[in-house]
């Protein structure tokens, strides 16, 4: 071969060569990659347990500020009280110093008699010497001056004690009225901390509930409490009749975020709805013994305000329509997270009784509120519970609650903490707190005018 092919050949060589190195090394990065590759499900699984780790650390974030909001509120009662604590030693020291003050007058008063007895002693003396000195005549004048003389000293003492004592009489049932009133807050605080929370005393079992009061002790806040709490963390997809207040923009309903309704019709039409999904082949509804997904699938919730007055306004056949969806709510609805309430006053719970499967209500929780409580206190109940007697005497004069539950001795009466309006005397209408509703999305199958109602108080709702 001549010098200039050999050159070219070399060249070529040379080529190979760089090109089965570079062979090599994208054969090494294949590899890598390769390894890359194995190890993407692993990554993914780390991935997967990050973004679970990272929405546990919300969820524990949120929790965490909901027990500083409690704290908070914790604190301000309590600030509340040790003020008010305070106020009252001071009263009561400035009650014992004038006491102190009274005591004192009265000892400067009984010197002032000392010092009037020992002239009526002189005076005595003179009177006994003029006797002497002096004849029959004017004993009878001096005797007369004598006795004029110990009347007018004893009148002038006795009207000044009897004033020091009305003062001092006045100022003892001051004090007697302070102490009175430490010892009703010492009892108040110490029946304080053994009442439970309404929720505590539901916590055993999620059933209907029937709330019972007069116009303005709480019931609609104290039915949404419960809504809330049989949701959980899940969401709530609550839905109000109240043919009175329903759809009106100052309702509680509306400042509550819950959607609600006068349209009796329309309620019978939903409720329909969701009667047709507690069959057992419909799933859309979670099944009880599915504990994980019926955790985790929102409540419905149904409220009815004054039940009767609302049937008044259908016809036979939509009478016996609701009624029906009731009683299947009543026996069937718990087992798919769907849950009826009921609130009343006192003279329509007879009434009720004809709309449930029992007759007497005995599926439904009874929760009492302020005079509906009083007017179940039987002396019976009272008599075997020093709670019960100590809690309406302590809050005679505030917003009560209490469960109503039967047990092997009869009736029992749970008192509690009033859920919206705790410590609030009957007069302070304006609630002590206030539960934040936390509204699902509704279903799909949900009537579509259903829907649109729920679209005015959250939004990506399909219509």
């Amino acid at each position: 071969w001549s010098t200039q092919t050999q050159e070219l050949l070399a060249v070529e060589a040379e080529k190979y060569h760089q090109l089965e190195e570079l062979i090599k090394a994208k054969n090494a990065e294949l590899i890598e990659l390769q390894k890359t590759c194995d190890r993407l499900p692993e990554l993914e699984y780390q991935i997967v347990r990050l973004e679970k780790r990272i929405a546990r650390y919300q969820e524990d974030v949120e929790e965490v500020e909901i027990e500083k909001g409690k704290l908070k509120d914790s604190a301000i009662a309590l600030e509340k009280w040790d003020n008010n604590l305070k106020s009252l030693h001071a009263q009561i020291r400035a009650e014992n110093d004038s006491l102190t003050q009274t005591k004192l007058d009265m000892a400067e008063a009984k010197a002032t008699y000392q010092v009037l007895q020992k002239e009526l002693m002189d005076k005595e003396q003179e009177i006994s010497k003029l006797k002497a000195d002096m004849g029959y005549q004017a004993e009878e004048s001096i005797k007369l001056l004598e006795e004029q003389f110990k009347a007018g000293l004893e009148s002038g003492y006795s009207q000044a004690t009897s004033e020091w004592s009305l003062e001092k009489e006045k100022l003892l049932l001051q004090i007697e009225r302070l102490r009175v009133r430490c010892a009703e807050k010492e009892a108040r605080e110490a029946l304080e901390k053994r009442l439970p929370e309404l929720v505590d005393v539901l916590k055993t079992e999620r059933k209907p509930f029937l709330i019972v009061g007069s116009q303005g002790s709480g019931k609609a806040l104290a039915s949404a409490t419960i809504a809330q709490f049989y949701a959980g963390e899940a969401g709530l997809l609550p839905f109000v009749l109240d043919i009175s207040e329903g759809g009106n923009q100052d309702s509680t309903w509306h400042k509550l975020g819950i959607p609600n309704t006068a349209d009796a019709r329309l309620f019978l039409h939903w409720m329909q709805s969701v009667v047709s999904q507690l069959d057992p082949e419909q799933d859309c509804l979670p099944f009880r013994n599915n504990r994980t997904a019926y955790d985790a699938a929102p409540a419905i919730v149904l409220i009815i305000d004054e039940l009767m007055t609302c049937l008044d306004g259908l016809n036979k056949s939509e009478y016996e329509q609701f009624v029906n969806c009731l009683k299947a709510f009543e026996t069937r609805g718990n087992k798919r997270k769907v849950f009826v309430g009921l609130l009343t006053q006192n003279e329509q719970i007879q009434n009720l009784n004809k709309v449930t499967n029992t007759g007497r209500l005995t599926n439904f929780y009874k929760i009492l509120l302020n005079d509906g409580l009083l007017s179940k206190c039987s002396k019976e109940m009272l008599d075997k519970s020093e709670d019960l007697r100590d809690y309406i005497e302590v809050y005679r004069e505030n917003y009560k609650c209490g469960v109503l539950y039967n047990n092997a001795k009869g009736e029992v009466m749970k008192p509690c903490k009033h859920p919206s309006h705790w410590g609030n005397k009957i007069e302070e209408t304006l609630p002590s707190r206030v539960v934040e509703i936390s509204l699902h999305k509704p279903y799909d199958w949900f009537p579509l005018d259903v829907r649109e109602l729920f679209s005015k108080y959250r939004t990506n709702v399909n219509l």
